[in-house]
């Protein structure tokens, strides 16, 4: 088989290096087109060895990717963007793919694309490799797709196995290159030549869209779909879904004008429930649908929708991941769902949620301070294991983002540790303004305000609370000219330089309050707020609605309640005052201001919306309370009305999917892993523990001695008949049981999945399996010789002192790898474990763990993370010490691997052939006995 590396090129002397060493690591030949560059890629290009062949550039990228296949003589094409590299450079990766794909055209990979971070932004599959056939061809002159005589091709899906890293979209590059501009430069003259094609116009808006232009993205949307369908099924809703693309983004242009956008959330729900009818599966149509829900206050259906989005993307991902829409909107859909359960004060479902978009983006500010906030009541030593799952700590970008999110809720042990990890990476001492005025350093923080604060409108009102800070009227004289007239009047009258405060000032009153109540300076706080009393109208609702952001709800209430006494407040008064009783647990308040919301006139989808969170919330908690809020409604001039609101919105049942659920459900099904002793569990367990959604401790040791019991009961039949026990009656018991054991680990970690490593575990694979339904396993094997070489030095006892049998010699050691080995392939093959056992071999681990780990965790149904890979950088100092905690607090080694070659002794070697040598065979570790 013969492979041609394909690319064509100009002025990419950045990437041009990286990309052709990728295809001279896989392929036979490598083709390169250069269409005039002026830079040094060509020379690059020479130097590399490269087949080289220019191409006079005409506008049309389909004829220059032709030429360039035209060249190839392998009998595959694999075709690379200069900008791209392919992440595995091992050849036998590629043709184990293509010995699949022998009845196929082509085979589909998938494209990681990258942002300014070097962060995942999006992914998306195309198809990159395909046959060297005279009958396919590239069509398009820009956006080009591959075809067969006119037609589709039949791909193979190997984007699980292959992927694309894609650096070429970053801003940086874009502003470069400018390619929309030259994009839409090279559709609009094709646009010409072919004006029936819908294609074009389709790709237009797309190009008008990243440029920021939506109303002529709607245009040539429309454009496109009145021309007819741009393609077979995968292709025909995308015009469709640009089209209300380009809606909402007209919307997210609109500030401060609430009819505007309630117009165009009015055409978004118009265009949504039409293309539903073309399209009721596709994903992307119940996204914008919940989002327009969202805005509306219609939490309940925004939750649904959202639901039903990740339900139909699931049933066409493949589809939705080639066509570049679904990955992108998982981030969101996830922040979402995250934000409405924290609405609904289902607080461990939102945490689930918010770590899932960061999975998917982590480059998320915004979700990563909404995550923290909720993370306030657990440790510190647990909240930054928890991070350390998710982020890169050898990022400086990823790091200065924790310390910027940590600094938003105030938490000083996290801002101090993540700058300590910034002064490790960069190699001098960085601190953090706020973390400096956190501490009471304001001196050390004025000068470095004073020279930055033009650049940055948070720095500048960190320099004027420095100011009120220290008190000093002598410094406030000295440098009031550097701050606005505004500053200069809040500023002089906390000082007594002035009496007298218009409404001109509240909002730089605002303002400096928001700042002196995040960085917790109380007693500054206090006299700060006599200032209230300086201005003509009363700041209760204003002071009110700054305490309530800062999630300080009694004090919210305090001044809610002063605007109450001082004025008569409107529907939105009552509505603040009852969001804010609901936050600080006092239902019967909340309730009641809620319904004088009502009554005042308001009957936005907000207040009923907290209604139900309500009546849902006490529903299995408080029927006393519940009953009591029922009756408030009856009381009420619009019970009718209410009752109707709240019936319409609970055609949907609200309720948690995760924070419920035991270590047997679905939704967090467990994981074992085993194997012999010293067959490398203990490194496959850390690396899962260093995954996000997982958690794994040390070995628990008692479930092998729990399924004795389970199995004693199972066969006192007369016993369970007595007490009118079933065999899944005891299952459930003990499910509840050993999961109880793992709950607050479970919490403490904020995972969803609990990982649990003890060796015999693949002992006992038919007990666990009934007992957990739904529970997967990985049984680890390593070379019989390494494990009994290793096995023999161990000090290892029962529990009750004894020394184990099978580490006292070579003899024993043997038996005892052959036995579990056996046994646990043969218990694997029983019709309960049926595809929930996954067999892997700690050399493959060793050798080639990013292979070995996506295939885990694709068996695991869990996503791919990097963090996997370093999992020796998590903190684990709150295990017990095991035997294997050295060598997994290091990185992956290999020099384990053939130990047994210095440690075995001849006879040792006739020993364990005698015994277990077939076995070795069978394993693939010998050809035969003569070693």
């Amino acid at each position: 088989m013969k492979l041609s590396g394909c690319v064509i090129a100009k002025d990419e002397e950045k990437t041009i290096k990286k990309c052709l060493k990728s295809l001279l690591d896989i392929c036979d030949e490598v083709i390169y087109v250069d269409t005039g560059s002026k830079d040094n890629t060509l020379a690059i290009a020479k130097e590399m060895g490269v087949k080289i062949y220019t191409y006079k550039w005409n506008n049309d990228f389909s004829a220059a990717r032709n030429f360039t296949i035209s060249k190839a003589s392998g009998d595959w094409i694999v075709f690379l963007d200069a900008d791209e590299y392919f992440k595995d450079s091992k050849r036998e990766s590629y043709e184990n793919i293509i010995k699949q794909a022998k009845k196929f055209d082509g085979i589909y990979v998938n494209i990681i694309n990258l942002n300014d971070n070097g962060q995942v932004a999006f992914s998306n599959i195309n198809t990159r490799i395909f046959k060297n056939s005279k009958a396919i061809r590239y069509k398009g002159v820009i956006h080009e797709d591959l075809v067969k005589n006119g037609k589709s091709l039949k791909i193979l899906d190997g984007s699980k196995q292959l992927e694309i890293i894609h650096t070429g979209y970053t801003k940086e590059t874009k502003n470069e290159k400018n390619k929309s501009e030259r994009n839409i430069n090279l559709l609009r003259q094709a646009e010409k030549n072919n004006p029936n094609n819908p294609l074009i116009p389709y790709y237009l808006s797309t190009e008008y869209s990243a440029k920021g232009e939506f109303q002529k993205q709607i245009d040539y949307a429309k454009q496109s779909i009145e021309l007819g369908r741009i393609g077979d099924d995968t292709l025909d809703y995308l015009p469709y879904l640009s089209l209300i693309r380009g809606y909402v983004g007209l919307k997210e242009q609109i500030e401060n004008d609430k009819d505007k956008k309630q117009k165009l959330r009015n055409i978004i729900r118009y265009y949504i429930e039409k293309f539903f009818k073309k399209f009721p599966d596709n994903p992307e149509l119940n996204f914008f649908k919940g989002l327009i829900n969202f805005e509306e206050y219609r939490y309940s259906e925004s939750l649904n929708n959202f639901s039903q989005a990740l339900d139909s993307n699931e049933k066409i991902e493949s589809k939705t991941k080639m066509l570049d829409s679904g990955f992108k909107m998982m981030p969101e859909i996830y922040k979402y769902k995250g934000l409405i359960y924290s609405l609904m004060k289902d607080y461990e479902t939102a945490v689930y949620m918010f770590t899932k978009s960061l999975q998917f983006n982590p480059n998320q500010s915004f979700v990563l301070k909404k995550l923290l906030k909720l993370l306030t009541e657990e440790s510190e030593t647990d909240t930054i294991r928890f991070l350390n799952k998710i982020y890169n700590l050898k990022d400086k970008d990823s790091i200065q983002m924790l310390i910027d999110a940590s600094s938003d809720v105030n938490n000083r042990i996290l801002i101090a540790y993540y700058q300590k990890k910034l002064t490790e990476l960069v190699g001098k001492k960085e601190y953090s303004v706020f973390y400096l005025l956190l501490c009471g350093e304001y001196n050390k923080t004025l000068s470095y305000l004073l020279k930055n604060y033009e650049k940055d409108e948070n720095l500048y009102y960190l320099l004027i609370v420095n100011i009120i800070l220290k008190r000093d009227k002598n410094l406030y004289d000295k440098y009031k000219d550097n701050l606005t007239n505004e500053s200069q009047k809040i500023v002089g009258c906390f000082l007594k330089e002035s009496q007298e405060l218009k409404q001109d000032n509240i909002k730089e009153y605002k303002i400096i309050l928001d700042t002196l109540i995040r960085i917790d300076a109380t007693k500054t706080t206090d006299s700060f707020l006599s200032l209230a009393e300086k201005f003509s109208c009363n700041l209760g609702l204003i002071i009110g609605d700054v305490f309530y952001k800062n999630n300080k709800y009694k004090e919210a209430i305090r001044y809610y309640q002063s605007a109450l006494t001082h004025t008569v407040i409107d529907g939105e008064g009552y509505i603040k005052l009852g969001k804010a009783y609901y936050y600080n647990n006092d239902y019967e308040n909340s309730f009641l201001n809620l319904l004088k919301a009502i009554e005042s006139g308001e009957q936005n989808n907000e207040i009923f919306e907290y209604l139900i969170f309500q009546l849902d919330y006490l529903r299995n908690r408080d029927k006393l309370k519940l009953n009591k809020l029922l009756n408030n409604i009856d009381k009420t001039n619009y019970r009718e009305i209410i009752l109707d609101k709240i019936s319409s919105s609970k055609k949907r049942t609200i309720t948690s999917t995760h924070s419920n659920t035991t270590i047997g459900s679905n939704q967090s099904s467990p994981i074992f892993i085993g194997g012999a002793g010293r067959s490398g569990t203990t490194l496959l367990r850390v690396m899962l523990n260093a995954h996000p959604n997982l958690c794994a401790g040390p070995e628990f040791k008692m479930l092998q001695p729990l399924s004795g019991i389970y199995n004693q009961m199972i066969s006192l039949k007369d016993i369970r008949q007595a007490y009118n026990l079933n065999k899944n009656d005891i299952n459930q018991s003990f499910a509840s049981f050993i999961s109880s054991f793992f709950q607050k680990f479970k919490k403490d970690n904020s995972a969803k999945r609990i990982v649990e490593k003890t060796p015999h575990n693949v002992l006992i694979m038919k007990e666990l399996v009934s007992i957990f339904p739904n529970a997967k396993f990985v049984n680890v094997i390593r070379d019989g010789r390494d494990v009994t070489s290793s096995l023999v030095t161990m000090n290892w006892r029962d529990f009750e002192g004894k020394p184990l049998p099978y580490v006292q010699n070579i003899e024993k050691a043997t038996k005892y790898w052959s036995q579990v080995i056996v046994k646990s392939i043969q218990d694997s093959k029983h019709p309960l474990l049926k595809g929930r056992v996954k067999l892997i071999k700690y050399e493959d681990l060793i050798k080639n763990p990013e292979k070995v780990m996506k295939n885990v965790l694709d068996f695991l149904d869990e996503p791919w993370v990097e963090q996997v890979l370093s999992y020796n950088s998590i903190d684990r100092g709150y295990e017990p010490n095991e035997s294997s905690t050295d060598q997994v607090s290091k990185g992956l080694y290999s020099k384990s691997i053939h130990r047994w070659k210095k440690d075995l002794t001849k006879d040792d070697k006739e020993t364990f052939k005698e015994i277990a040598g077939k076995l070795l065979i069978d394993l693939g570790y010998e050809n035969s006995l003569d070693w």
